[in-house]
């Protein structure tokens, strides 16, 4: 009897036609706008980094063009120049972080302050824009528009009591022209009307003696067609186009392996996981290294029969390996998908030799082997010496090996991929394999940051190996979870029966009697392709001495693969409805689009319910925030929560208070600032001692600091919280006066 799962796996491969790639498109382009709209989640610890990188990268970038233009062709291309650059944040590849700085760089406003006008005529003057850098724009003869200070009300959301009187008349808005460009600052000259000119210079004076009332003094934006987004959210752009290529690649994914109702129904239940749209938030390299392996992998399924695809699997695998570390383990688990596929193939035969022989041949190649593996594990490359090790002892001991067909993939990958890495990445130019050494030590040496799980404090190794699993539990929606188990007892139960039948305790097929090897073959590669790229980013974590700081992000790209075994299950409930009412094609196709919004609509509802807040998500199994929060389990990560303060530290806090920010950094405070969710007089304290208002995440870890502040400030009761549903995610104190 043919298995219900070969109704939605094909026998081969289905053709990807124009109509389907429209589909990918419009997924991809309306999961990009959604992310668009809904960029309102504070900056973390990560991200902050990656502004200041992606920035520093771009001065570098910059420093070229001027090169360029002055015939200087060299000059920032040597040794001293590129170090000085590059080897600043060198434990992450350059492709992200120079992407961020030059999203950031075309399409950021630069809005910088400026200093008071000073009147060179009746209807002229000049004002310096201050704060700027190399590659901020504000170059000689670009035009300025000089904005008048904005009013708190404007940026806050709400009067507040004593707020100063709206301007009468209102100041204007000036325009000048940038006459001269210093390392740090530009001079604007401006023309207009006396009184405009004064009427501008007084609203000014007003904003820097009562700085209380204004989310910004008066300020500088260079006027740019490009320039259409906050500074953050340009830096996070291209993430975001990243995680809408996830979006089209899982449905494609899903169309190629079954069919469509696969392919829209994984993409949407994976773009309804929420923390996976946290994630993809955010200018960090978590989703889009997601993106490049899930292309990558999609490049070797179609390599499998074109040599074309073989060779674009190598491009495209180089592209990863330039996007996050992650990357180095795509070519493992397909050289683990090629073995479970062909295992029948591969054979061993060992020579005759005489009495006493084979024990000298055996000790020589072992020798052999063990000098190989320590000479390679002495450049910091140990699993890649024992391979080739164990190889030239197979060689030497002269054992006949029987291998399948290798896929040419496997060729190219190597061949392309590694030279684009060493190619494409400044660090690695000048003492490459000491350079190369240093990426890989920092990871394989990563510090252990505190994970708290039912109450245990994780923070050093080893872990319990169940914690990716469980998480993974806890972390996706419920109903997501259902159709993954059904979709997964229908990919792998036929092949599960039979292995349980092999020591006797069931028996049965996987494969129907009509099937031809060709068609066996193609589904044993379906089969064993998800399994392998669902388990092993999960079981890499799992093992005891991974770190899991990270929590769900450094199992994701698992995630694309869990949710099209989802759509399998999915599809074979749809088959059934449909059958089981034999409803003709029209209803059959409504009927199969309110299964879908059955089924996802509640895990939208959760995306929705815990936004901004990702990583505090948990699904009704742990009885979601509140439910998490009994069991002690983590609640937050990165610092990011501390923008929820900010509205109501603009309208409260004294002029030029200093805030402490404790698990939000400098970079991201300074980014507030810049895309003015921040009063611009506020100030950030480096510790509790300077501050006057402290912001505390409540997370495991930071449990004594949080006395700290008590001690301090002479209170135990935070001024207010910012919770999610009762459950405290921030709380802000105040210094007893």
């Amino acid at each position: 009897m043919r298995s219900e799962v070969l109704s939605t796996i094909p026998a081969k491969d289905r053709s990807i036609g124009w109509v389907d790639r429209g589909i990918a498109a419009g997924l991809a382009l309306a999961y990009l706008g959604v992310l668009l709209a809904t960029l309102d989640i504070g900056y973390t610890r990560d991200e902050s980094f990656y502004f200041r990188f992606g920035q520093v990268y771009q001065e570098w970038f910059s420093a070229l063009r001027s090169d360029i233009r002055e015939r200087e062709w060299g000059r920032n291309l040597r040794r001293e120049p590129v170090r000085r650059t590059w080897s600043q944040n060198f434990e992450h590849p350059p492709l992200m972080k120079t992407l961020f700085g030059a999203s950031w760089w075309l399409l950021a406003e630069k809005v910088r302050p400026v200093t008071a006008l000073s009147m060179t005529g009746e209807e002229a003057a000049t004002v310096t824009v201050r704060r700027l850098g190399v590659s901020e724009g504000f170059h000689e003869g670009a035009r300025v528009e000089l904005m008048p200070p904005t009013p708190l009300a404007s940026g806050a959301g709400g009067e507040i009591e004593g707020e100063a009187p709206p301007f009468d008349p209102s100041p204007p808005t000036l325009f000048g022209q940038v006459t001269a460009r210093r390392a740090e600052s530009a001079v604007v000259k401006v023309r207009a009307p006396e009184s405009e000119l004064r009427s501008y210079e007084r609203a000014c004076g007003e904003a820097r003696r009562a700085p209380q009332h204004h989310m910004r003094g008066c300020m500088a934006r260079e006027q740019r067609r490009a320039a259409v987004m906050k500074e953050g959210s340009a830096t996070r752009f291209p993430a975001l186009l990243f995680a809408a290529v996830v979006i089209a690649f899982i449905y494609l994914f899903g169309v190629r392996l079954a069919n469509r109702w696969v392919g829209v129904f994984a993409a949407l239940a994976y773009a309804a996981i929420p923390r996976a749209f946290f994630h993809a938030h955010m200018a960090a390299f978590d989703v889009p290294v997601v993106a490049v392996i899930l292309v990558t992998l999609y490049a070797f399924w179609l390599s499998q029969w074109s040599y074309k695809w073989a060779v674009l699997t190598g491009v495209i695998w180089g592209v990863s390996l330039l996007t996050k570390h992650n990357s180095f383990f795509a070519p493992i688990f397909l050289v683990f998908y090629w073995a479970l596929v062909h295992r029948r193939d591969f054979a061993l035969w060992a020579p005759k030799r005489a009495p006493g022989a084979g024990a000298k041949a055996l000790g020589a190649a072992l020798g052999v082997m063990c000098a190989v593996t320590v000479t390679f594990a002495a450049l910091g490359f140990f699993w890649v010496g024992l391979v080739i090790g164990a190889l030239a002892a197979v060689v030497l001991l002269g054992w006949r090996v029987r291998l399948p067909a290798l896929p040419a993939a496997f060729i190219w990958m190597p061949i392309i991929g590694l030279p684009m890495l060493f190619l494409l990445w400044p660090q690695l130019w000048f003492d490459s394999i000491a350079s190369f050494r240093t990426y890989v030590d920092f990871h394989v040496r990563h510090e252990h940051y505190m994970q708290y799980y039912f109450g245990d404090v994780l923070e050093v190794p080893p872990f319990p190996m169940a914690f990716p699993f469980v998480m993974t539990l806890l972390t996706v929606p419920v109903l997501t979870l259902a159709a993954f188990t059904w979709g997964g007892a229908l990919t792998w139960g036929g092949p599960l029966r039979r292995l349980a039948g092999l020591i006797g305790k069931w028996r049965g097929s996987d494969a129907p009697c009509d099937e031809t090897d060709a068609e066996a073959l193609y589904r044993r590669r379906v089969r064993a392709f998800l399994g392998i790229n669902i388990m092993m980013p999960i079981l890499l974590i799992a093992l005891p001495n991974t770190p899991i700081f990270g929590g769900v992000k450094h199992w994701l790209p698992a995630m694309p693969f869990f949710a099209l075994v989802a759509g399998v299950g999915f599809d074979d409930l749809r088959r059934r409805v449909v059958a089981a009412f034999a409803l003709p094609r029209g209803r059959a196709v409504v009927m199969g689009g309110l299964l879908a919004v059955a089924l996802l609509l509640p895990a939208v509802r959760e995306t929705v319910r815990v936004h901004p807040f990702g990583t505090s998500y948990y699904n009704s199994l742990a009885g979601s925030f509140q439910g998490a929060a009994d069991l002690r389990l983590h609640r937050q990560f990165w610092g990011y929560a501390s923008r929820a303060a900010l509205p109501r530290l603009n309208r409260e806090a004294a002029p030029r208070a200093r805030i402490f920010f404790q698990n939000t950094t400098r970079d991201a405070f300074e980014m507030y600032h810049r895309d003015g969710d921040l009063r611009g007089d506020l100030r950030h304290a480096w510790g509790v001692e300077q501050a006057d208002y402290a912001i505390f995440h409540h997370q495991k870890s930071f449990a004594e600091l949080e006395a700290r502040i008590w001690r301090e400030f002479g209170t135990v009761a935070p001024e207010w919280q910012v919770t999610l549903e009762g459950v405290p995610l921030i709380s802000v104190y105040k210094r007893a006066r």
